[in-house]
This record gives structure tokens, sequence and C-alpha cells, in this order.
């Protein structure tokens, strides 16, 4: 038996398993330089030894591309004719990670490296990863949920899991749902791999009515038990959120419901908001200080522009400013001169 088996494994090493792309009965396959095994059932390949570190337990395939033309290391070609309720998976990986006395071991369901071409003079794209969801059906347009919709389509869904798939122990919260890790070593000129964008959404790949990046928040309504910020930055940066190259058609780069302050510091911290179409303070506001001379031009565009001045010669009511002394007073630009109030 265990020479069946051998040879059974050997065999799938080193030929396609070959499956109607109709999601018919498997046929013969199509002309070509390559063997097939047609297996009737499913195919169970059980495996178990003590490796040395990274080496594999289990199927190891080594797959070699001989040509210039571009083609597939694995293809899996799944054809479904499912209509129940649940899941209907082309694949899966599931790693339970049994292990006691741990000292750092680090446990993935899946491990994906992508090494690129060693070439500066041509073109080319290294990924680690593409998904291509095509939509046959309802296009829902814009929704703040999945559940909304009978039908819908996406990319790539982290949902935190209840189940211990029988292995035991407790569930808990979920540190991230996605993370882009700090690289844990230097490469050969000493440096530490950074990304240029930790998130990457091009241009032309947001529908109309989208939404780039949304953050859903709490329904459930428990007190206290509320999510922390939709979005924080910590350590440094260079810029905080910067919008000056982009355009925004209602030129509005940050938009707020009236009841809400944008607010400064945490510690007495300074809040300003909106009231109907006036601005709205909850703390004195500190106007940036001038001489009469330094004040920007007053002309019909910046007609009521306010400023603080501290160089007023003898300032009257309404009347236009003149410098060089040590008055301090409020100046308003009228249009044609800056006065003083």
């Amino acid at each position: 038996m265990k020479k069946i088996v051998s040879a059974l494994v050997a065999s799938l090493l080193c030929s396609a398993v070959y499956a109607s792309p109709t999601g018919g009965p498997a046929t013969s396959p199509p002309s070509g330089s390559f063997g097939s095994q047609t297996i009737l059932g499913q195919l169970y390949i059980n495996t178990a030894s003590a490796p040395k570190t990274y080496s594999t337990v289990g199927f190891i395939q080594n797959a070699v591309n001989t040509s210039t033309a571009v083609g597939y290391g694995m293809r899996n070609n799944y054809f479904s004719n499912a209509t129940a309720a649940g899941f209907d998976l082309a694949g899966g990986d599931i790693a339970i990670a049994s292990s006691t006395n741990i000292t750092g071991t680090s446990f993935m369901a899946h491990w994906y490296v992508q090494v690129s071409p060693n070439d500066q003079t041509h073109n080319w794209s290294a990924l680690g990863g593409e998904l291509n969801p095509v939509n046959r059906g309802v296009d829902t347009g814009w929704t703040s949920t999945r559940g909304v919709n009978n039908e819908w389509t996406g990319g790539w869904q982290v949902v935190g899991e209840s189940q211990t798939f029988g292995a035991g122990g407790n569930t808990y919260n979920i540190l991230f749902g996605y993370g882009t890790a700090a690289s844990g070593a230097t490469n050969q000129l000493g440096k530490y791999i950074k990304m240029y964008n930790g998130l990457l959404i091009e241009q032309n790949s947001i529908a109309p009515g989208g939404m780039g990046v949304y953050a859903g928040g709490d329904t459930l309504g428990v007190s206290g038990d509320y999510p922390y910020s939709p979005f924080q930055a910590g350590s440094t940066w260079s810029h905080g959120l910067y919008t000056a190259n982009a355009t925004f058609v209602d030129n509005n780069a940050l938009v707020a419901a009236s009841s809400q302050y944008i607010q400064f510091g945490t510690s007495s911290p300074a809040r300003l908001g909106a009231n109907g179409t006036a601005l709205t303070s909850a703390g004195p506001v500190q106007l940036a200080a001038y001489t009469v001379a330094t004040l920007p031009t007053c002309n019909s565009g910046t007609a009521g522009e306010v400023a603080y001045v501290t160089d007023a010669n003898a300032p009257t009511y309404n009347a236009t400013l003149t410098g060089s002394s040590t008055t301090k007073t409020l100046a308003m630009c009228n249009g044609t001169n800056w006065t003083a109030h």
C-alpha cells in the first residue's frame, strides 16, 4: 500500500490534473507536451515528519518555465453548481497552531515571497499576488456595508473568526485586519526595506460615488465599547493630512457636520466649529501679529479680513491705519484700506 501511495504522489508531481474547461466531465487534455491524471473523488495525502528549520512538511512542487512565454506555475480550475447557503471555496488554507511552550513562533496559514527580476533596463512588475474579482450580476453602487445588498462582489475580505475549528481554547479580538510591517533586518546595503505606499489607491480605480477608504464605526451602541478613531497617526511624519495635489469638486478638503468641532491639542484644547454659515470657537482666538507696513494687500478680494496690528499711530475707529508707533489694535480690510477697529 505504501508503494502505491508513493507512486500516486510521484505521478501527481510530474503531471497535470486535467478538468474540462466547461465544467463538465474530464475529457482528453488539449494537445501539448504534458501528461494527465484523472482522479474521481477526493485525494488525501497525509504527511508527518520532524523537519529541520524551514524545511517542508507536505507537498513540494518545483515548476520551471524553460521558455520566454508567460504561463502558470500551478493552476486550479474549480467549476461549481452550488446553490445552497454557505461558503463555496475554490481552495482553503487552514493552519491550526497546536504548539506549547512557544518561544516566538509566528504561525501563518499562507506565505508569499516575490523576488523581482534583477533587471534595471526593461519594463516589468513584480507582485506578491493579484486578485481579479468579476461581477456578472448586479452593480449595487456604493453602500456602507455588505449586508445591505443580497448580491455583492468584493476583492479581499478579512473577518475575525469566532470558531476554533475544534482546536479548543477561547477566541478574542484580533490586533489588525491588514498590516504593513517594518522589515526585520537590513539588506546587503545595510538598509531597512520600507513601503512607499502602505495602501495605494491608484487613479481611475474608484467608481463614481465610491470612497477611497471608508470606516464604518460602531452600530451596536454599547456604551464605552466604541472604536477609538477611524484614523490615527503616530511617531514622526513630514506632513499631516496632505491634499495639496488633489482637486475637490466642491472645493472642500475637509467636511464636518455643523455640530462638530475641529480640536487642537489634548490638554486644555481649543476647538473650532461652525454655526450655520459662521465659524464659532470654544475659546479665545489669537490672531497673527502684523505691523501696518507688513499687512497683506487690501482690495475687493480681501474685504472683511481681520488682523492684529502692533504699531498703530493714534488709531481712530474706522479710519485708515498708519504705523511706526506702539499702539496695538484690531485692523479690518474694507476693500480699499486697512482700518482701525
